[in-house]
């Protein structure tokens, strides 16, 4: 395997001939990941890549590999203002994935009669375990036939809240992943807080609040062997990128447009003002 792996990143890295050209650090972030699916119980690993370092193309790349390896189905899960994006990206690199948004009505249901693997793009969005994007990623990457699902963002290190982890974690079947409680107890500094009725003093319901942090190191720690972070500062990595474009183009709003922007700008200056009267803010100086 490793073999076949090595001889189509190079192949990708040598030129267009077999889609976008990978560069050097791509590719090692790729065998990074598939060294991790070579771990037992492992289903991915998380891609924390800084943004603007091609975790599209990475992702893309790993998928493709396995695609030819198992005959699996790619799904890639994105926001949908990246949909387009992805739709590019993909066809760009030659990989024939299917995209999809994080909407709970627009993730597939898990492939019962063949393999497939699973890319989730922004993957620190599905914060909450309850929610139904969330039951439905966990429904499709949690099925048998998956394969492999690899959770991407350049921003899970940067947020500095554990809980972003989590379902991240789950995700890819790692041990931190599979005891929400207890995961969020000793990483998040997890509380609950009774909460009164405001007529009668009983106790009404429960809040609970999992945004602290708390054995970071530890943390830190027991994810590294699972987590690909790299920045563009990186001294190997910074050799390799191309200079920075940038393209300015002017834009003129239709009258209509323009009208619906002053409307709303003159709606949100209202509100603002409300909120200095009533001393919810402070004037701007």
């Amino acid at each position: 395997r490793l073999a076949r792996l090595n001889a189509s990143l190079d192949a990708r890295i040598a030129g267009p001939a077999v889609g976008h050209p990978l560069r050097h650090f791509q590719a090692d972030g790729i065998r990074f990941v598939f060294d991790c699916l070579d771990r037992d119980g492992a289903r991915g690993a998380l891609v924390g890549d800084d943004m603007g370092l091609g975790k599209t193309l990475e992702g893309l790349v790993i998928a493709d590999e396995l695609r030819k390896e198992h005959g699996a189905a790619i799904f890639a899960l994105t926001k949908a203002s990246c949909l387009d994006n992805w739709s590019i990206e993909a066809a760009r690199a030659k990989v024939p994935a299917e995209i999809f948004s994080h909407d709970f009505r627009k993730i597939p249901e898990p492939l019962e009669s063949g393999k497939y693997v699973v890319l989730i793009d922004e993957s620190h969005s599905f914060k909450n375990p309850a929610a139904k994007k969330t039951t439905a990623l966990l429904k499709l990457v949690e099925h048998p036939n998956c394969i492999a699902a690899i959770p991407m963002s350049g921003t899970l290190n940067e947020n500095g809240r554990p809980q972003e982890f989590f379902i991240p974690l789950r995700v890819i079947n790692h041990e931190l992943g599979r005891d929400e409680k207890a995961f969020k107890k000793r990483y998040c500094n997890a509380s609950t807080t009774a909460i009164k009725h405001k007529r009668f003093g009983r106790i009404d319901h429960e809040r609970k609040n999992a945004a602290g942090a708390a054995h970071l190191v530890e943390l830190h720690r027991r994810i590294k062997p699972y987590f690909l972070r790299r920045l563009k500062t990186d001294p190997d990595i910074g050799l390799e990128l191309p200079d920075k474009t940038r393209i300015f183009q002017e834009w003129s709003p239709t009258p209509e447009v323009d009208a619906e922007y002053r409307r709303e700008l003159g709606r949100l200056r209202q509100i603002y003002e409300t909120k200095v009267e009533e001393s919810e803010v402070r004037r701007a100086q």
